[in-house]
Parts: C-alpha cells; sequence; structure tokens
C-alpha cells in the first residue's frame, strides 16, 4: 500500500498542501523460475552478467569474502555468497561500492591495515578509495585516498581506460607496485615502482617510480604474436629504460592482465588478454616473480587444458582453485556476434572436460539488452521478455513468454510471435489495450539494411497476431536505442517515444482512424535532450490519472503521479536493510515494467538491463494505512475442495471463522496485508463457514466460505 500524506484542512487558519507519495523498494521477490527440466533456478534475479571482473571482498564484515563482480559492459557491481559448492546472490551489490566505478574494479589493500581498499579508473589514471569501514558494518565505508596516483615528478599515473591493469607488490618490499600497458606508444608493459617503503618506510600509494618499459622483456605485436627479446620491428629491448616519445602508436585498445601461479611450478606466469584477441595468451615464467623470463606463448595452459575461444576481449581470473575466463568487451552483442550469455567459464585443474559455464546456468540470462513487460498481478500472469540473442551465427531479437502461476514461472515460448521471422534486434514488447478496450501486440527493433539500423514499429491484433501493420511516426528516424510505450487515459490515447538521446516526445494515437499519430510535445514532461541523461526509458499504468515510471543512463529511477497534469518527478528510494538509498543505481539501458498488487493499489516492478537479465524490486511503505481507505478483500479457493484456503488484504487485519450456529470455530489469526495469507483448514468439517474479518480500523468485514467434501 503507497504511503500518502493526508490533505489536512485547518479550518480558518491554513490548507497544507498535497505532498506527493513517496516510493520506496527493496530487492526481494517470493517468485522461482524453473529451468527446463522443472528445477529452480536459484540465481533467477541477479540480472544478468555480461563482461565479468572478478574479485573478492568481505562486503558485511562477517568474516568470510564474498565473491564481486564488476561487469563493465553493463556497469553493474554483483556480490555473491559463497555456500558450500554453490553461490547465493546477495542484492544491490552498486550501494556497497563508491557510485563512480569505473572501466576496472580491484580490491587489495594498499596501507597494510587489513581491510581491502579500492582502485578503478578515472579521466585522470586510477583512482583509490581507502576502506574505512566500522567493525559490524553491513555495509562498506569508502573515503578517497587518491583522485589519481602520482609520479614523483608529479605528474599523473595513465592506463588506458579500456586496460585492466596489476596492482600487487610486483618488487616484494610491501607496497604495491603498478603494471599496465603503454598508453600511446606501443604494445608492451610499463612498470610503476611504488617508492612509500624507500621513502618512509610504511605501505602507502602516494607516490610511484616513472615507468620501466618492456617488463617482461616482449611486445605484444598481433593476436597470437608475441615478440620476446625484441619489438614488434625486430629492435632488440635492452634491460634499460629507452625513451617512446618519438615512437609511433601502434595499439591504443584494451588489454587484460593475471600474474598467477598458473602451471603449479611456484612461479608467477601471465595470462593476457587484447581487445582485439579470442582468445588469452599464457606465458609461462622461466625466471622469478620480480625477475620474470618469458619466452614461449601458448593458448592452452598444462593444468587447464585449452583456454575458451569466443568472440573479442577475454579476461583471466583465479578463483579458489579454478580458471575463471570472461568476456570484457564493452562493444555491443551485435557489433562482433557475442553470446553473452555464454561468455563466462570456469576451468577446473587436472579434468579433462572443457570449460564449462560458470554461474549462467543458475540465472536468467538471455544475452543482451533485456526488456520485460508484465500483465496480471503478483499472483497471476504473463511475462515477456524480449532481448538480443544469439541465433546461429547472429544476433537476433527473440521474446520469450513465461506463466506465472503459484509463485513460480515456466516458460511458454521462447520465440513467442515467432519475432525471428522479422529479424530484428533491439526488441521490445507490449501488449496494449486501448481506452475502448481494443487489445494490440506492439513489437519494435531495428532491422538492418547496408550495416544501417532503421528502428520498425509493429502493430497487430491479439486475433491475428502475425499480420503486422507497421507504424511510421512522422518527421522522425528513430534511432537504436528509442522506446515506444503507449498508454491512455479516461479519454484518449496515445504513445511515448523515450529516446536514446534523453528526450520524451508525446503523440496522439488513434486506433480507430488508420492508427493515426501526430505529435503534441517534443520535451513531454521536460525530458530533454541531455548528454549525462541518454538512454531514457518509460513505463505507464494507464488509467483516469496515469502513473510513470522513468529511468536513464544514470540509473535513477523516478516516477510521476497523474502526469497528464503535473509535471513532478518523486525520486525513489532503495532500501538495503540498515542503510536507505535516497536514489537507485543502476546500470545502462535499464528498462521497466510493472508488476501490479491483486487488489489495485500498489506495485513491485521487475527491470532488464544491459546485460540481458532481470531484477525484482518489492514496494514498501511505513506500515501504515492510508485514513478512509476503502478495505479490499479476495478470499480462494471458494468453495474450497481441499484443507486450505488464502486471503489477500490491502489492510492489516484479524481474522475469525464461525460455523453458520454462530460457534466461533477459530480466531485471531493475522492476516497480513498485500500477501496471500495461507489459511490451514484442516479441521474443518464440510459446510458453510462464516469469516470475520477486523481490520487495523476496527471495521468488521464477513465473508462466506464453503467447504466441499
Amino acid at each position: 500500500m503507497l504511503t500518502k500524506s493526508i490533505h489536512l484542512l485547518l479550518m480558518f487558519i491554513f490548507v497544507t498542501p498535497m505532498v506527493k507519495a513517496q516510493y520506496e523498494f527493496k530487492f526481494q521477490s517470493n517468485l522461482t523460475f524453473l529451468d527446463e527440466n522443472g528445477e529452480p533456478l536459484p540465481l533467477a534475479f541477479t540480472g544478468g552478467i555480461n563482461s565479468a571482473q572478478l574479485q573478492e571482498f568481505d562486503t558485511n564484515n562477517n568474516g568470510e569474502e564474498e565473491l564481486i563482480i564488476w561487469d563493465i559492459n553493463s556497469e553493474t557491481i554483483k556480490v555473491f555468497e559463497k555456500s558450500g559448492a554453490s553461490y547465493r546472490y546477495l542484492p544491490g551489490g552498486n550501494y556497497m561500492f563508491p557510485e563512480d566505478v569505473n572501466a576496472f574494479l580491484i580490491l587489495v589493500d594498499f596501507d597494510g591495515d587489513g581491510k581491502k581498499d579500492l582502485f578503478t579508473g578515472s579521466p585522470f589514471g586510477i583512482k583509490a578509495y581507502r576502506n574505512v569501514s566500522n567493525q559490524g558494518s553491513t555495509i562498506p565505508t569508502w573515503e578517497v585516498a587518491q583522485n589519481f596516483l602520482r609520479l614523483e615528478i608529479g605528474s599523473n599515473l595513465t592506463t588506458n581506460i579500456l586496460d585492466i591493469p596489476l596492482i600487487e607488490d610486483l618488487d616484494n618490499d610491501g607496497d604495491l607496485d603498478v603494471l599496465t600497458f603503454n598508453f600511446a606508444s606501443g604494445d608492451f608493459l610499463e612498470y610503476y615502482q611504488n617508492t612509500s617503503m624507500e621513502r618512509k618506510g610504511t605501505a602507502d600509494i602516494d607516490q610511484f617510480k616513472a615507468s620501466q618499459n618492456h617488463w617482461g622483456n616482449f611486445e605484444f605485436c598481433d593476436c597470437g604474436d608475441i615478440s620476446f627479446g625484441f619489438s614488434c620491428d625486430g629492435t632488440p629491448i635492452t634491460n634499460a629504460r629507452i625513451s617512446t616519445d618519438n615512437l609511433k602508436t601502434l595499439h591504443s585498445g584494451g588489454h587484460s592482465l593475471l600474474y598467477k601461479d598458473l602451471d603449479r611450478d611456484g612461479i608467477k606466469d601471465l595470462l593476457m588478454g587484447r581487445d582485439e584477441c579470442n582468445s588469452l595468451y599464457f606465458l609461462s615464467n622461466k625466471g622469478t616473480n620480480t625477475q620474470p623470463i618469458f619466452n614461449t606463448i601458448s593458448t592452452q595452459i598444462p593444468e587447464f587444458g585449452p583456454l575458451p575461444q569466443f568472440p573479442i576481449f577475454h579476461a583471466g581470473y583465479v578463483l579458489d582453485e579454478s580458471l575463471i575466463v570472461s568476456s570484457h568487451s564493452s562493444a555491443t552483442a551485435y557489433t562482433y556476434t557475442i553470446d553473452f550469455a555464454k561468455a563466462l567459464y570456469r576451468l577446473s585443474p587436472e579434468q579433462e572436460s572443457d570449460a564449462s559455464l560458470f554461474l549462467k546456468e543458475e540465472m536468467l540470462d538471455f544475452g543482451e539488452n533485456s526488456r520485460p513487460f508484465f500483465v496480471g498481478n503478483q499472483y497471476t500472469g504473463e511475462l515477456y521478455i524480449a532481448a538480443n540473442t544469439k541465433v546461429g551465427d547472429e544476433i537476433q531479437g527473440r521474446i520469450w513468454a513465461y506463466e506465472l502461476r503459484d509463485n513460480q514461472a515456466r516458460l511458454i515460448s521462447s520465440n513467442y510471435l515467432n519475432i525471428g521471422e522479422l529479424n530484428l534486434t533491439e526488441p521490445s514488447y507490449q501488449r496494449y489495450t486501448t481506452k475502448d478496450n481494443q487489445t494490440y501486440h506492439i513489437v519494435t527493433g531495428d532491422y538492418y539494411e547496408n550495416n544501417v539500423p532503421e528502428k520498425k514499429i509493429y502493430l497487430s491484433t491479439i486475433s491475428n497476431p502475425e499480420n503486422r501493420t507497421e507504424l511510421i511516426l512522422p518527421s522522425l528516424i528513430l534511432r537504436g536505442l528509442d522506446q515506444v510505450h503507449f498508454f491512455h487515459d479516461e479519454r484518449d490515447d496515445y504513445l511515448l517515444l523515450a529516446r536514446q538521446t534523453g528526450e520524451l516526445l508525446l503523440f496522439s494515437f488513434n486506433p480507430n482512424n488508420g492508427y493515426g499519430l501526430e505529435l503534441l510535445n517534443n520535451d513531454f514532461l521536460d525530458f530533454i535532450d541531455n548528454p549525462v541523461a541518454r538512454n531514457l526509458s518509460v513505463a505507464v499504468q494507464s488509467g483516469a490519472s496515469p502513473f510513470l515510471m522513468a529511468i536513464n543512463q544514470q540509473g535513477i529511477l523516478y516516477a510521476l503521479e497523474d502526469f497528464m497534469k503535473e509535471t513532478e518527478r518523486v525520486q525513489v528510494s532503495i532500501n538495503m536493510g540498515e542503510t536507505p538509498f535516497e536514489a537507485s543505481r543502476f546500470g545502462r539501458n535499464t528498462s521497466i515494467t510493472f508488476v501490479p498488487n491483486l487488489l489495485g493499489e500498489g506495485f513491485d516492478l521487475i527491470l532488464g538491463n544491459r546485460a540481458g537479465g532481470l531484477e525484482y524490486l518489492s514496494q514498501l511503505d511505513d506500515g501504515g494505512t492510508e485514513p478512509g481507505a476503502t478495505t479490499e478483500i479476495v478470499l480462494f479457493p471458494n468453495p474450497t475442495h481441499g484443507q486450505e484456503f488464502k486471503i489477500v488484504i490491502n489492510r492489516a487485519a484479524k481474522l475469525n471463522i464461525y460455523s453458520t450456529s454462530g460457534a466461533l470455530i477459530m480466531e485471531d489469526i493475522d492476516l497480513v496485508k498485500n500477501q496471500e495469507n495461507l489459511i490451514n483448514g484442516h479441521n474443518l468439517p464440510s459446510g458453510l463457514y462464516m469469516l470475520e474479518i477486523i481490520n487495523d480500523a476496527n471495521e468488521r468485514h464477513y465473508k462466506k466460505l464453503i467447504v466441499s467434501p
């Protein structure tokens, strides 16, 4: 139930204006998704994963480290708690770390206090946060330690924003050094020595020596081509630091680095990825940890076997005894035909089996840019998810359809409406019922012709879904992430166009006159072209006072009540237990659908995202009830043929059960509002019963219950 303020009229004194409702949600769902074998998916609402960077960190100060995944592609952070041989998802990872995490996320203790600190990318190089969490706190606390790492000459330590640098104690003196690929002049490693131990005897990150180039004595010339002892042009590499000022830029793309003992000989080896390459490359170390010698390259590791091969840019991580290999691409699936639903692998040591998917088979991950649409209520309905997925050798749009019954979701179609025949990408789906109660399928997506995408909008009736009519918006060229959404008020039908550039356009829609469209407002509700608020997405609950929710690339959810008359935005807050957050922090390309309460008051949300998965938000309130609100009660099944029945009510209440003779059979049963209350009637003989329901305002309501033999 929504928490609303009361419009109080104080006689002869003043009038207090109506205050907008506050909207608070938490990450929680009782909905279970079943796989093809009817087994529950334990990680269903993780939101999907495209390009994972793996770290380990104790987020809740319980003494055990969780698995942290920073997805550079969707710009989200996910936390998984180890539970035996499996993992349990802890939602809300974005709220546990700084808001400006960018490019890479590395968690390592730089000051020796036993708490891991944080390094991430910034326009100036590498930004560092100190972990200042108190003992017992359930969410980490961070403060900026260095806005950028500095060299002893005063300039900043630069790194390619596409790289994952190596930050560890490379010279074994007790402080953290930095290893990263040359930013502009070649494709070789540069070593930046931390001088804090030499200068003051304590570990810090306040100053680094100027770079020593060609660490490891090699250059990365091309995919599968690494030159040892010589530069790519054949010039010998010396151990002395050479000037790179006049070198021509050979490769300015991204790289990944892992420096671990992978062949189990006691010496750390190097595992590298490059943005253009379809595999990682293993360089066995024949020297020492501080003075490495590399002279071979391989796409196999003796202890793990062949490395996975899939389109562009991989990164490797050691997790327990396993090697994890992930995509590290920031590109779209279409650009390189990347199957993001299968881009995270685990390799186990000394096993002959091929690499297996890691976490993916336990979650909902449809590929890329999932866009959900829900029809029904919290207890029964259909959920449709449109997304980009790999079909054969192509990226195509698909719609998956799920049936929701008894808090379980079962897949009923993986190509709903057969949209595969349309050859679309970036699909979306809406089932729209007009003010005159006509229902249509709305399918949108990008159609490529000569490698140029054109956004299509198709409309079809429920009775003839594949007889599609293409809608043309007047005087507009639609862009790839533009979103179309239909709604109505008590008088008219409308179309909203949420643009990837940030503005919102309002059109009138006439389904009874050739599906006519007319532009009414270019910057509706003050959503305008805004470079920092791209990728706008909206959802609307139609009705006499339509209700809108909106989100853009900043990840902040807004609610607008009765928006055809008012334009005020209310920021949605997120409850993380002991710590509330006034603004949400979702990732790129977030989309929204409502899951209405059975009784029509309040709603939950399902969100899709760039990573191709789903997240579920349950609406909260302050535990109160709007004064004067009517009591709505749903009793089912009735008649009941079993031993149990359910009651849903929009106010907290007590239940008493009477026989037809007036005898009190059961009393003072608590009914929780806006939930299914399961009543155990095992001892009720068949017959007619009277249910007395007393709400929190001490109002009595009565329902008849029939118990069948």
